[in-house]
């Protein structure tokens, strides 16, 4: 599963015998962003925003087998809403609502791999979450990973702002109030 050097010697420096991987790192991503707005009156605007990105990645497929690379995909929406009401010329009233989702799935290379093709015992492997390519960790870098699962947020937010002017004195009052979730669920080593 690791692949003989690719590499000759350098004359003039201390590199032997390496192996250089011909991969590369792919991110390919998607956005869209909308935004509509709203005037009711003189006294009253509004806006609506949508937002949406999806971006795949992968990474680290540097021996083309089981042994390294994975990758992930996130994917981020999100909406909110504005609401601004002038009350009176001394007095403006700022109301806002949003929510925005970001998932992140990832996956391994090595996911489902058996680790006894590599002798490993069944006592070992009876006590993995997952099959997957087991991690061996080295001096100058690591191969297999055993990692995948997913992480999700969601978090709501509602917003209120009052401006007011007295004389020379602007005021200004509100509050906010945050609702984050958060869900992760991963397998590693």
């Amino acid at each position: 599963f690791v692949p003989l050097p690719n590499k000759a010697s350098e004359a003039s420096g201390s590199t032997v015998n390496n192996f250089v991987p011909a991969s590369t790192r792919q991110n390919k991503m998607a956005s869209v962003t909308l935004r509509v707005d709203h005037s009711w009156n003189n006294s009253n605007k509004s806006f609506l925003s949508l937002r949406w990105n999806h971006q795949d990645e992968i990474t680290g497929v540097d021996f083309n087998n089981e042994a390294l690379g994975g990758g992930n995909n996130r994917v981020n929406r999100g909406v909110g809403i504005d609401h601004v009401w002038t009350i009176s010329p001394s007095r403006v009233l700022n109301l806002r609502w949003n929510v925005t989702r970001f998932e992140e799935p990832t996956f391994n290379s090595g996911t489902g791999f058996d680790p006894r093709k590599l002798g490993f015992a069944e006592s070992f492997v009876s006590k993995m979450e997952k099959l997957s390519f087991p991690r061996i960790e080295g001096a100058l870098g690591d191969i297999g990973g055993g990692y995948g699962g997913f992480t999700n947020f969601t978090y709501y937010n509602w917003n209120a702002n009052l401006t007011e002017v007295r004389g020379k004195m602007v005021f200004h009052y509100g509050g906010e109030m945050r609702v984050m979730q958060e869900a992760n669920a991963s397998f590693g080593n």
